[in-house]
């Protein structure tokens, strides 16, 4: 098809030349074919270039979601080394208290918990930049009620205060004193959630402006020490990101794994210290 194109302007055997409008209609014909083939040749290869990419877009996707699960996999990890970290140095601890005949609950319950913070709050996976607790409940009975206050004996928290302004709980009000009241663990995913806050965020002794903020999600486990027909005392958690608790089931190790392994280690060292007192004053009335 060009070449008839461009033979429309040549001139005859008896022509002596070519005119300038056939000069033009040649070059504007060669452009033409020239620009045919490389249509031709684009459309071609644009076509393969277009499934090139859409394979390498696919394998740049699968590669991301692979990168993502390994690094959930490999925060999950670290999540399990500080749980058993952790519990190694809380066992260190009880056998620190035993064999030093320490009695006092309160100093036992502290000191499990200033061993193992560090651990804890990794393997809860806390952020730098969130707001949590982590709090040690004892319950003390009322003289004037006759109820039982749940009264932190010992914290850690982002966001450090002295012991004595840590708030106390009823039995029955609050998270904590509702665990207790239920001798069972509780887990809030968004203690803001409507219906929520008006029934576990009252009952303290004083409420914050910033407590909306702060408290956001919330477990809390018993401490059930063997002998006594109610909980010794409970152990809380809290975060300022929603859902950070949560009875969803998630990849790795879930945070409250932390809270129930304090509570648990807690409740065998006030075992461990009860049983010592014991055995000694059997053996100093058989002396």
């Amino acid at each position: 098809i060009p070449g008839r194109f461009i033979a429309q302007f040549m001139i005859g055997p008896e022509a002596s030349g070519w005119s300038t409008w056939q000069v033009i209609g040649i070059a504007t014909a060669l452009i033409v074919g020239v620009g045919a083939v490389f249509v031709v040749i684009t459309e071609r290869d644009a076509s393969e270039d277009l499934a090139a990419a859409r394979e390498a877009i696919t394998k740049a996707q699968r590669a991301q979601r692979e990168f993502e699960s390994y690094l959930d996999l490999e925060v999950a990890v670290d999540q399990l080394i500080e749980l058993y970290q952790a519990a190694g140095v809380m066992r260190g601890a009880i056998e620190t208290v035993a064999a030093k005949g320490i009695t006092n609950e309160v100093m036992i319950a502290g000191t499990i918990l200033g061993a193992s913070a560090r651990s804890l709050s990794i393997a809860m996976d806390f952020g730098q930049s969130d707001r949590w607790t982590i709090c040690i409940y004892v319950a003390e009975k009322d003289l004037d009620s006759e109820r039982f206050v749940l009264r932190c004996i010992a914290h850690e928290r982002a966001i450090k205060c002295d012991l004595s302004s840590a708030r106390s709980w009823p039995e029955g009000t609050g998270l904590a004193g509702v665990c207790f009241s239920n001798r069972s663990e509780m887990i809030l995913p968004n203690l803001q959630a409507d219906g929520v806050r008006s029934i576990f965020a009252s009952g303290a002794s004083e409420s914050r402006p910033d407590d909306a903020e702060r408290y956001r999600s919330m477990v809390a486990v018993p401490v059930m020490v063997q002998g006594l027909d109610r909980p010794w005392g409970v152990v809380t958690a809290t975060n300022d990101q929603i859902d950070h608790f949560s009875y969803e089931d998630s990849q790795g190790v879930k945070p409250d794994e932390g809270v129930r392994l304090l509570a648990g280690m807690v409740a065998l060292g006030i075992a461990v210290s009860r049983a010592n007192s014991q055995i000694s004053g059997d053996a100093l009335e058989k002396s």
